[in-house]
């Protein structure tokens, strides 16, 4: 399930700005097209979203979240980015390797995987990598770097997503993930579309409008507190 999309732009100055944008359906025994995907970090200059079976990455993500946030090294812009990107596979491969090792796990099959995103105050640039099993390994995962020169998907609707840019070549990559999203023969990427941007600032969390309901990472909001916190948006293009 889902669809993620990681790329790049030039502002003039800010300097690079990274983009990270999901849809918000998890499958899996049901539908539901709320579910977040998008998750930054208390440091607020990093991020990760996810793509897969929901059970490892939910799991690994709140484990991860907390060990950074919390963590005297890690929780600080002091440490690089990479490190942090460092620690999360450390622990996705723990409890990966705890998953293999249960004779009684009902998950080894799982397939599932990430993109981490930061910005390197060390490199003066944001960075992403494809946290993943390359090459059908399956006993660990690895951070492979990712070219930020063009949009990089992941997840089950990556192939209609470079279908997509192929027959389209003006639209950009929010607007590919909206129309995936909005395609109803994709069944398993769907919801609000959930977004962020990552530059020398930190990150930004972007909510958006759909009609005149609010919805930020894949839920609809009802409390005015959110507003003078988030900016909302009513089309990805407009960021």
């Amino acid at each position: 399930m889902t669809l993620c999309v990681a790329w790049q732009r030039d502002l003039p100055v800010l300097g690079k700005q990274l983009l990270l944008a999901t849809d918000s359906m998890v499958t899996g025994g049901l539908d539901f097209p709320h579910g977040s995907k998008l998750f930054p970090f208390a440091r607020n200059d990093c991020a990760i979203c996810w793509e897969g079976e929901a059970f490892f990455p939910y799991a690994t993500i709140a484990n991860a979240r907390n060990d950074i946030d919390y963590s005297d090294a890690l929780s600080g812009q002091g440490t690089d980015v990479r490190g942090v990107a460092n620690r999360i596979r450390d622990i996705v491969n723990q409890m990966w390797l705890a998953n293999l090792n249960d004779a009684k796990s009902c998950c080894k099959d799982d397939d599932f995987s990430f993109i981490f995103a930061g910005y390197s105050y060390r490199e003066s640039c944001p960075l992403a990598w494809h946290l993943t099993r390359p090459n059908g390994l399956r006993t660990s995962f690895e951070l492979i770097p990712i070219d930020l020169v063009s949009p990089f998907y992941i997840g089950s609707g990556r192939q209609q997503a470079l279908q997509v840019a192929q027959s389209n070549p003006t639209l950009g990559p929010g607007q590919i993930l909206q129309s995936v999203i909005g395609d109803s023969s994709v069944r398993d990427v769907g919801g609000p579309p959930q977004l962020l941007t990552i530059d020398r600032r930190g990150v930004e969390n972007v909510g958006i409008f759909i009609g005149s309901a609010r919805f930020l990472f894949g839920k609809e909001l009802h409390s005015s507190g959110h507003l003078s916190k988030i900016r909302y948006i009513h089309d990805i293009t407009e960021l």
